[in-house]
């Protein structure tokens, strides 16, 4: 829905396999389908457990999308307000 799906060359779902973050088996099915390794890829997430805990304790490098623009911080991570930014991180 954000129009960014140009910028992937695959998008996943854990609908895909029925399993949920912060499972570490979603991560694992999602660079497998992608055909990459942890240290070549990058979780972009808004959801501070499933997403940004769950990636880093697969050992992803993890992105928090604050959608609520509270200026939620946790662990020096690294945070992005609107997807634009993420033109400039990447």
């Amino acid at each position: 829905l954000s129009g960014i799906t140009h910028y992937f060359e695959t998008i996943t779902s854990a609908d895909e396999i029925n399993i949920r973050k912060p499972q570490p088996e979603i991560y694992d099915y999602a660079l497998q389908k992608a055909n990459a390794e942890k240290s070549e890829s990058l979780m972009i997430g808004d959801d501070w457990i499933a997403d940004i805990e769950g990636a880093k304790a697969f050992g992803i490098e993890a992105i928090f999308f604050d959608v609520f623009k509270d200026g939620f911080q946790k662990d020096k991570a690294q945070s992005v307000l609107e997807l634009s930014e993420l033109k400039e991180i990447l």
